[in-house]
C-alpha cells in the first residue's frame, strides 16, 4: 500500500514522457522526408546542379536538412528517455531509502 503514490508517480512521469516524446517522434519523421526529398532531387537532377553550377546550394540546404533531422532524432529518443529514467531511478531510490528507514523505526 505504500508503493501506490511511487507508482502513480511513475505513471505521471511517463504520461509526461509520452505527450512530449510523441511530437519529436512527429518532427523526425517530418525532418526524415525533407531529406529524403533533397536526395532524390540531387540523384534525380544531377546534370542540372552541375550546369547551373548550383552544387554549394544544395550541399548547404542538405547539411542543414541532416542537422535538423539529427537534432529532432537526439532530443527525442536519448534526451527524453534519459530524463524519464533519471527521475525514475531518483524516486526509486527515494522511496526504498525511506522504507528502509520506516522499517527500522518500526522495528525499535
Amino acid at each position: 500500500i505504500a508503493s501506490l503514490p511511487l507508482y502513480g508517480l511513475m505513471f505521471l512521469f511517463f504520461v509526461c514522457f509520452w505527450n512530449t516524446s510523441v511530437p519529436f517522434r512527429y518532427c523526425m519523421t517530418s525532418s526524415r522526408s525533407h531529406v529524403s526529398s533533397l536526395v532524390s532531387d540531387a540523384v534525380n537532377n544531377r546534370a542540372v546542379v552541375r550546369a547551373y553550377q548550383d552544387q554549394e546550394r544544395s550541399a548547404k540546404e542538405m547539411s542543414c536538412a541532416i542537422d535538423n533531422q539529427l537534432k529532432a532524432g537526439l532530443l527525442g529518443d536519448r534526451v527524453l528517455r534519459r530524463w524519464l529514467v533519471n527521475r525514475l531511478i531518483f524516486m526509486w531510490s527515494f522511496y526504498t531509502t525511506s522504507m528502509y528507514m520506516v522499517g527500522i523505526m518500526s522495528a525499535g
